[in-house]
């Protein structure tokens, strides 16, 4: 058991009691932000950047510039996805205001069903204009993440090309992981926001 722990936080031993707090404060907002996501509310969007905008910084001091740069892609989202939202729930009161002055009773239905509109807004399935959208993000993602790890190199030295060896026989299958959860989690995110 002692090993178990040991593994877990043996990696915090020579952190500063400033970046674990952090590091403990964005994770509990970024599971919160998780939490409210599932249940579309709308708080998912400042919560959720309280969270990214703290990894943003973590991963600055700690030069993982790839994890930092995707980071700095959820804050923008969130901050676009927060006032796509609001924009949305305010169009969406005024139909339901002018709706329950003489609703019929379908629209009488939706109106109790979304009574809550205030922290939620309706969730739309993807249509196929989303697609070509999606795919271009892909793989401009892709991409990205992929220059990153190229240049990988370059940003440990300080970003300097002296000494530097580049080239696609350095990348992991962890790497060619990454391009790939990385895409999916920015197209959901992308998603999301909208």
């Amino acid at each position: 058991m002692a090993e178990l722990l040991n593994w877990l936080f043996g990696q915090y031993a020579d952190y500063s009691t400033l970046f674990i707090a952090l590091e403990l404060i964005a994770v509990i907002f970024g599971v919160s932000s998780v939490l409210l996501a599932s249940k579309t509310n709308i708080l998912v969007f400042p919560i959720g950047l309280v969270s990214t905008a703290i990894f943003v910084y973590l991963l600055w001091k700690w030069q993982l510039f790839g994890d930092m740069f995707i980071n700095a892609y959820y804050s923008i989202m969130s901050i676009y996805g927060w006032i796509n939202w609001t924009q949305n729930k305010h169009n969406t009161d005024i139909k339901k205001h002018h709706d329950h002055i003489n609703p019929t009773s379908q629209q009488q239905d939706e109106y109790t069903y979304n009574a809550d509109a205030h922290s939620a807004i309706d969730v739309e399935h993807l249509n196929k204009k989303d697609l070509p959208i999606l795919t271009v993000l892909a793989a401009a993602t892709v991409a990205f993440v992929a220059l990153v790890y190229y240049f990988r190199p370059v940003i440990n030295n300080n970003f300097s090309f002296d000494g530097a060896v580049l080239g696609l026989h350095l990348f992991t299958w962890v790497d060619y992981t990454d391009m790939l959860t990385t895409a999916l989690f920015l197209m959901a995110m992308w998603l999301m926001a909208r």
